[in-house]
């Protein structure tokens, strides 16, 4: 090969190399609202500090765009809007935060600017914003649309709006057909109330602010930390929740090098081989009970086991066996979290009382010496008795 030839290939790699950035840096952008001043009702406590702190997490998780307004009437609050659906074009992750009040009307969630003044519920639409047009705000972003709604404040306008038809709530209602690739999270579940707190941020954007942006940490596992520090803040008055579906790769807001886990981590006390793994597929009406089970009881290890368990591929054990190396997995990670990925979650009849149940989960593990992280799939045969479910069998897969 020639020097001019050396040095003009040289020069093409390097105009591409500079140019590459451009191109494969993920961009991400951010709508901030904070509306504390309520024209028609008292203020809000911590609407602008909320605001304030999620623009500092934003800002040093390296975001690129961060729109942020403060007590928005309805005009500014659309404008704010556009602006952010301009932005998000060609985003691969957006992100909404409003702090304030929220309100369902006949089945449609609002969020409420400063310049409301609702006396009946046909003027609803007309003075809110629609959640859809939040939602379509954000299709630009390709990879994750991510909606946190601090809103669930117990409503001033409940008492004094007047209802011609349908359903008035006092707070946001629960969504479960969102878009592809979107996660909402709401500060608090239907009929429980979000908590201002006593510091200067509520407790949902404290856990945010902590939990969000960790350098690596999927989205699903942030939101699911970020419940567990409210729900401990607020003595269970407050219990955040997420609606939506994402698919199985790892989305964070602040992208880094996670801990991946060896072949001797495992994400439960036992595992076994993917080759002798092998879900059934079927879907059952009996689902939803299934998830609450999952999420409430096996993943906060209370799951009640039968008196034999057929144990991590160790044959049949005691249910005394279970306990004693639940105990001794504790002990060697205490600290741990759980987070079932909603959308794999597929259940199967095996006979009247007994299901086979399969589901991916995201796990983290930390003592002093160590961290370890990563996704396992889970397959479980569960006995119903008594209104609940028993563990009669477990296989877990280190993906």
């Amino acid at each position: 090969m020639s020097f001019h030839r050396t040095n003009l290939i040289v020069f093409l790699f390097a105009v591409v190399f500079v140019f590459m950035p451009q191109i494969a840096e993920a961009k991400r952008v951010a709508l901030l609202i904070g509306n504390a001043a309520y024209r028609n009702d008292a203020a809000l406590q911590n609407p602008e500090n909320d605001l304030r702190t999620m623009r500092r997490v934003l800002e040093e998780a390296g975001f690129d765009v961060i729109i942020d307004r403060t007590n928005v009437d309805r005009m500014a609050f659309s404008d704010a809007l556009n602006a952010f659906e301009l932005e998000s074009k060609g985003a691969e992750i957006g992100v909404v935060f409003f702090s304030g009040h929220g309100i369902e009307v006949n089945g449609v969630n609002y969020l409420i600017p400063v310049d409301a003044h609702l006396t009946s519920d046909r003027e609803v639409k007309y003075q809110a914003i629609p959640l859809d047009d939040v939602m379509a705000a954000l299709e630009g972003a390709s990879r994750l649309k991510l909606i946190l709604l601090d809103a669930c404040r117990d409503n001033p306008f409940i008492g004094t709006l007047r209802r011609t038809k349908g359903s008035v709530s006092k707070g946001l209602r629960r969504i479960d057909d969102t878009p592809e690739d979107v996660l909402v999270a709401y500060a608090a579940a239907p009929g429980q109330t979000a908590l201002d707190g006593s510091g200067p941020n509520s407790p949902f954007t404290s856990a945010l602010a902590r939990h969000l942006t960790t350098v690596g940490l999927d989205i699903r596992l942030a939101l699911g930390r970020v419940r567990d520090d409210v729900a401990k803040a607020t003595t269970n008055r407050q219990i955040p929740y997420v609606a939506g579906s994402l698919g199985g790769r790892t989305v964070a807001l602040r992208p880094g090098a996670g801990n991946a886990p060896s072949s001797n981590d495992r994400p439960g006390p036992g595992s076994t081989t993917a080759a002798t793994w092998n879900p059934p597929i079927d879907a059952s009406p009996t689902r939803s009970r299934v998830r609450d089970f999952i999420v409430y009881e096996y993943l906060k290890e209370t799951a009640r086991y039968a008196e034999s368990v057929d144990y991590y591929q160790k044959g049949l054990v005691r249910r005394d066996f279970v306990l004693a190396d639940q105990i001794a997995f504790q002990n060697r990670w205490p600290i741990r979290s759980f987070q079932l990925i909603e959308e794999t979650l597929q259940v199967a009849t095996f006979s009247s009382d007994k299901l086979i149940v399969t589901f991916k989960i995201m796990y983290r593990h930390a003592r002093s010496d160590k961290t370890t992280s990563g996704v396992s799939a889970v397959q479980l045969t569960l006995r119903h008795l008594q209104g609940s479910f028993v563990v009669e069998a477990v296989k877990e897969v280190l993906l």
